[in-house]
């Protein structure tokens, strides 16, 4: 009885170190969470309205849990050079078409302050070619300079106007 409690409770330790972020299915943040002077409520409004403005869709906004979270936002290929945000391989194998990306943005109330940690999914959208079976996307690496810009607005500005 005295080692199942025991496991059991080395099991719960170990899964609640995990981070929710990559439990949603993005990808480990390739940045450690930044520092914002602004309250939780202030921080959550002002991500909010950045991506808003940007025309990035918001798929949810959990203030319970400080979570926001974009849809999918698609670029045409040749729409935009993505290449210094996303890393995806240059595998020359592989025909890249369309990029995708959503953003995860995890806020945590601090004595002064919030603490954001971004989380970015990046994807290619890559040609069937002869095998139809091949289409799809394909995941790419951030190279963290999308987060670093928005974490660089947040506390330059404290808020994000």
């Amino acid at each position: 009885m005295r080692r199942q409690l025991i496991v059991f409770t080395v099991a719960a330790l170990s899964l609640s170190g995990c981070s929710r972020l990559h439990q949603s299915g993005f990808p480990r943040p390739v940045r450690a969470p930044v520092l914002v002077l602004s309250d939780f409520d202030v921080t959550m409004s002002a991500i909010s309205g950045m991506l808003e403005t940007r025309g990035i869709p918001i798929l949810v906004t959990d203030t319970q849990f400080g979570t926001i979270q974009s849809d999918w936002v698609y670029w045409e290929a040749g729409e935009v050079d993505l290449s210094y945000v996303a890393d995806c391989g240059g595998d020359p194998d592989v025909a890249l078409d369309r990029m995708r990306a959503r953003f995860r943005f995890d806020i945590r109330r601090r004595a002064k302050g919030s603490t954001v940690q971004i989380a970015t999914q990046w994807q290619a959208e890559k040609h069937p070619g002869f095998q139809r079976g091949s289409a799809g996307y394909v995941d790419c690496r951030s190279t963290g300079e999308w987060e670093r810009a928005v974490e660089e607005a947040l506390t330059q500005r404290h808020t994000i106007r």
